[in-house]
């Protein structure tokens, strides 16, 4: 199951200057909080030669959240990166896979918008590899799919709502990581998000299923949204924070 810790709500409240000015250095270090963790002494351990190390090692000095990329290397689920024309993510036959990333050779150059694409398409990864396969996850999997949500699905893919929501969650995961990605001033601070942006919000934390273009994809696809439960379980995989409410 996923872990309850949670940081105290005032390291998790702390914010910038709300006077509309951008606030010096030292203000930012005081002010601001990450509340989701990063590095773990355990990465020490991982397998330093796995194909999503270089990424892994990136997303790190981003100051991004490492968990995906942690239990696919543990796991030893052979996911490898490759040079794309669009941001995708291809399974392998039984297992593994390969995200597909324009600019695949160079992470530490990755703008804001690139690194939540290829959160997107980690998360497939990691869904795929981790969540639906390891017995640790499996009564999680298990109360998750029901014939309710089933029928919800239905709306956006009637012949696979699981892919339909599985999406939906992907794209959920790239809506928060484009505000979970810390930014770094010219003088070298990271100005990192509020805590409380993170709340459940439709169309704003929480993304549809989309991808109404795609075939067996409904237009009901572009207003068929994951439910408050579904993003603590999804926010909560991704930061091993729960979401603010």
């Amino acid at each position: 199951m996923f872990s309850q810790k949670k940081l105290s709500l005032a390291a998790l409240l702390l914010c910038l200057s709300s006077c509309g000015q951008k606030p010096a250095a030292s203000q930012i270090k005081e002010e601001a909080a990450r509340f989701w963790m990063v590095s773990v002494p355990s990465d020490s351990q991982l397998n330093q030669n796995h194909p999503l190390m270089p990424y892994m090692k990136a997303a790190a000095a981003r100051e991004l959240p490492l968990s995906y990329f942690r239990e696919i290397i543990e796991n030893n689920a052979s996911v490898n990166v490759g040079e794309g024309n669009w941001p995708t993510y291809q399974p392998g036959i039984f297992s593994g896979g390969t995200i597909y990333m324009p600019s695949s050779s160079d992470p530490t150059s990755w703008s804001r918008i690139q690194w939540s694409s290829f959160y997107n398409e980690l998360f497939h990864a990691w869904f795929g590899n981790v969540f639906t396969k390891l017995p640790r996850y499996q009564s999680t999997w298990n109360s998750i799919w029901t014939p309710e949500r089933s029928e919800h699905y239905s709306k956006a893919n009637p012949s696979d709502p699981k892919l339909a929501q599985e999406e939906a969650w992907s794209e959920t995961v790239m809506t928060v990581m484009i505000d979970l990605a810390p930014v770094r001033w010219p003088e070298g601070s990271m100005k990192y998000p509020k805590f409380e942006n993170f709340v459940y919000s439709i169309g704003r934390t929480v993304a549809a299923v989309s991808h109404s273009e795609r075939p067996g994809y409904t237009p009901e696809a572009e207003t068929t949204y994951p439910a408050s439960w579904e993003y603590d379980i999804l926010f909560q995989s991704l930061t091993m924070v729960a979401p603010p409410h």
